[in-house]
């Protein structure tokens, strides 16, 4: 849950909320059963985990009607996913996230194309910010294993910023 107005929606009125305001809540996505899935196949000891399209429960998450019925409401169906992190922050174990727009994608190879820079390697994988066109594209969704509130929600989201490119930090 956020600090503001916004509250649950619909998947009826998922593309609408995400056109107009950039994101989207909706609670209950996936099941109980594929939550605890999630949480045994993956190192709850690691705080921070890349690449995890490589792991069987969490490709087969990002497979399952569940998720893509949300997705493809947003960017046809046609998508695909391309990135999993986790993150898993405890009260033994968080840190500080600055303010910031997600504006890098990994990709295979690193490759001189006009309008893609600046390039960095996290975790052994090439990543580059692409033009905005193609940022404009792309979709990040976040599931969340455990309970969110407003006390202990990991995430504030500026609404409407993604009308506006890229922005500073200001």
């Amino acid at each position: 849950m956020q600090e503001n107005a916004y509250h649950p929606i619909t998947h009826a009125r998922l593309g609408l909320a995400i056109e107009n305001d950039g994101f989207a809540i909706v609670e209950n996505c996936v099941d109980e059963s594929t939550i605890n899935q999630q949480c045994v196949s993956l190192d709850g000891n690691t705080h921070g985990q890349r690449n995890l399209l490589g792991v069987p429960s969490v490709r087969q998450l990002a497979a399952s009607e569940s998720v893509r019925s949300l997705v493809e409401e947003v960017l046809g169906p046609d998508c695909r996913a391309v990135k999993g992190i986790l993150f898993n922050k405890t009260p033994e174990s968080n840190w500080k996230v600055a303010w910031h727009q997600e504006l890098t994608i990994a990709v295979r190879q690193r490759t001189a194309i006009t309008g893609f820079s600046p390039w960095t390697i996290k975790d052994r994988v090439n990543n580059v910010q692409p033009p905005a066109e193609i940022l404009a594209e792309i979709l990040a969704i976040r599931i969340h294993l455990d309970d969110n509130t407003v006390e202990n929600g990991p995430l504030r989201i500026v609404p409407r910023s993604h009308k506006h490119g890229r922005l500073l930090s200001e």
